[in-house]
């Protein structure tokens, strides 16, 4: 099992997670409201988009960069998911919906 390290910023919010031995890394990086905006690990990224109104998250997208590119975004409307979309590089499945 390899040793971890969490470095976290003043205000107790995680800033990097190190995976010693693994060469992995997942960093955390906050808008100029003091929330999440995105969390990049391996070659993916997931950003984070917020309702100012009601101050919660409305959207979500990953994006993959290798081994094939790929993009899942999704939109909160309500309780429930909304809107997903699924976009591939791979022949075949360009730009698939749902």
């Amino acid at each position: 099992m390899p040793s971890i390290i969490h470095d976290f910023s003043e205000d107790g919010r995680p800033l990097a997670t190190y995976y010693l031995g693994t060469g992995r890394c997942v960093l955390y990086k906050y808008g100029k409201l003091g929330k999440l905006s995105e969390v990049l690990y391996d070659s993916t990224a997931v950003t984070f988009g917020y309702d100012e109104d009601r101050w919660a998250c409305s959207r979500w997208s990953a994006c993959r960069v290798a081994p094939s590119p790929a993009t899942i975004r999704y939109r909160k409307m309500g309780p429930l998911v909304d809107k997903q979309i699924y976009r591939f590089s791979e022949e075949g499945m360009v730009n698939a919906r749902v």
